[in-house]
């Protein structure tokens, strides 16, 4: 149930799609039968609500127009759309990115400007070393697919720091964290992390990358399960915090990027203190107009 502004968009069971003003809890809109079945995951783009079903397909709804059709359909998964993730980097591309998980362990990445890219010959290495596909682009064609998961993947989450890289965690029998360059369609850091990876989030004011977890793997006594693990970019643990009882299945940022809360199944939610609020970095660095080494930043 993501939020726009004051709309809250929800999905229900049977494939209706609801917008609620969050302020009144007023029922704005429904878009009965948006998909044949269930719709698990919903993504913002500024007016652009994305939906995700057992369906297998991703639609695409600008709020403000009054046609209830979508005006895109993707249908690259073979199981049910389990992540939706836009991109909301500055750079180039930002804001036109979407990152797509799936029960069929596949990640997709759409570029909605429809940007085009070579295919590649037999040679090249990018299909053969990273598993994604090569083909072009088009209205239903990712840019990218990669097939590296082995289990669904529910988790994704885009560096803000640095344009193009797309954490991504994978489930129960896959137990990694994986970061691509969609720019080149590449796998670039992988690690295993022992337990189902069940959210993750960049911090918006350090690099560093935060992930929740559920069932571990039996052989694995790395890490506990129902963990929430702070990772200095590329994987170098900074914390492990505990504290929940049950699978850590929601996670959230505060607006100052100081502040995370953790829901789980245990029936808490949980607040925590982890990095530096956007205020104090810009006092630490000079100003707004400094420029941050994230490479070498330190907690």
């Amino acid at each position: 149930m993501p939020l726009k502004g004051g709309t809250l968009g929800v999905g229900s069971i049977d494939g209706r799609l609801l917008l609620y003003d969050a302020t009144t809890h007023q029922l704005i809109r429904s878009y009965s039968k948006a998909h044949e079945k269930r719709i698990g995951v919903l993504a913002w783009n500024d007016n652009i609500l994305t939906s995700g079903s057992r369906d297998c397909t991703i639609q695409y709804r600008d709020i403000r127009e009054p046609d209830s059709r979508p005006f895109r359909t993707s249908s690259a998964h073979k199981q049910e759309v389990c992540g939706l993730r836009w991109s909301t980097h500055t750079g180039s591309g930002g804001g036109r990115i979407l990152a797509s998980g799936g029960n069929d362990n596949k990640v997709c990445v759409w570029d909605m400007r429809g940007s085009t890219r070579a295919i590649a010959t037999a040679s090249s290495s990018s299909s053969s070393d990273t598993g994604s596909s090569n083909v072009a682009s088009d209205a239903d064609v990712p840019l990218w697919r990669f097939h590296e998961h082995k289990a669904s993947v529910k988790a994704l989450a885009w560096d803000p720091h640095v344009s193009g890289m797309l954490a991504t965690g994978g489930g129960t029998q896959d137990k990694h964290i994986r970061i691509f360059n969609v720019h080149q369609g590449t796998l670039v850091h992988a690690m295993d992390t022992g337990s189902q990876v069940c959210n993750l989030m960049w911090s918006t004011t350090s690099h560093e990358l935060v992930s929740t977890h559920g069932y571990p793997s039996p052989s694995s006594n790395r890490f506990a399960n129902n963990r929430i693990c702070i990772w200095k970019h590329p994987f170098e643990l900074v914390a492990s915090l505990t504290g929940h009882m049950s699978r850590v299945l929601f996670l959230a940022m505060s607006p100052d990027g100081s502040s995370i809360v953790t829901g789980s199944g245990d029936e808490t939610l949980r607040f925590w203190s982890v990095f530096p609020a956007k205020a104090d970095v810009v006092r630490e660095w000079g100003g707004d107009d400094s420029v941050l080494d994230y490479s070498n930043q330190i907690r």
